[in-house]
């Protein structure tokens, strides 16, 4: 009942992009946030949340982070 921004297909692997705009100044969408995640992780559902500057800066760490949980998530 979540709407996450990318879920990989096949698995409980979901990524979040987060910026300081939506995710950080408003303290509402900050605590809607938790919510959500400890929702989906009760549900089985394993999140990993980047930066703009981690995406913008670092693109070889975000994919290795990505490519490391989804391989220990699938075995």
């Amino acid at each position: 009942g979540y709407e996450v921004d990318f879920l990989v297909t096949g698995t409980r692997l979901y990524i979040e992009c987060e910026g300081w705009t939506y995710h950080g100044l408003d303290k509402d969408q900050f605590e809607f946030d938790r919510v959500r995640a400890a929702h989906l992780l009760a549900n089985g559902y394993v999140g990993l949340r980047f930066t703009w500057a981690q995406i913008m800066r670092r693109p070889e760490f975000v994919a290795r982070q990505i490519t490391e949980s989804f391989f220990s998530i699938n075995g």
